[in-house]
């Protein structure tokens, strides 16, 4: 839902809930696909949004699915507005490492997340060490999907 409380286009359109499926069905995550889009700002304007929306092979109903996704009204989208569950979880996830590294957010990997620095993480590894944090099962693995954006079968600290 938007500001206006929309949450649909009219009949035969694109909906901002069709959108996002759609990221998710081509990049396995809307995170992924953001990331595809832009990772250094952390949020799209609408040229931007506009361009990407375009390279997915859309154009009809652009201006209604960007209204519908820019929920604050602020001119841009994030993914908090695009992906609030993968937002808030990496969010937790960042403050959890970070506090396990007494600020540093690479040393907390090291500490609680790869504790025998053997630099690749494999699902099931990277698994237990997020429940050792205190995550569900689900919530690991959602990250490990996340941070496997090449499909890889092991992450790094760098991704």
């Amino acid at each position: 839902r938007n500001v206006l409380g929309l949450d649909r286009v009219e009949e035969g359109g694109c909906s901002a809930t069709w959108f996002l499926s759609e990221l998710k069905r081509r990049y396995g995550s809307v995170l992924r696909a953001f990331l595809a889009v832009d990772a250094k700002t952390g949020s799209l304007n609408f040229h931007m949004f506009s361009v990407a929306y375009a390279r997915l092979g859309y154009s009809r109903d652009v201006r209604m699915v960007w209204f519908l996704l820019d929920a604050d009204g602020s001119g841009e989208v994030d993914l908090d507005e695009m992906d609030p569950t993968a937002s808030g979880l990496l969010r937790r996830f960042h403050c959890v490492v970070v506090a396990a590294g007494e600020g540093s957010f690479e040393t907390g990997w090291h500490r609680a997340v790869d504790t025998h620095r053997s630099l690749r993480l494999s699902r099931p590894v990277f698994c237990r060490a997020v429940l050792a944090l205190g995550f569900s099962s689900t919530e690991s693995d959602l990250m490990f999907s996340i941070f496997n954006a090449k499909d890889k079968l092991t992450i790094t600290v760098g991704d």
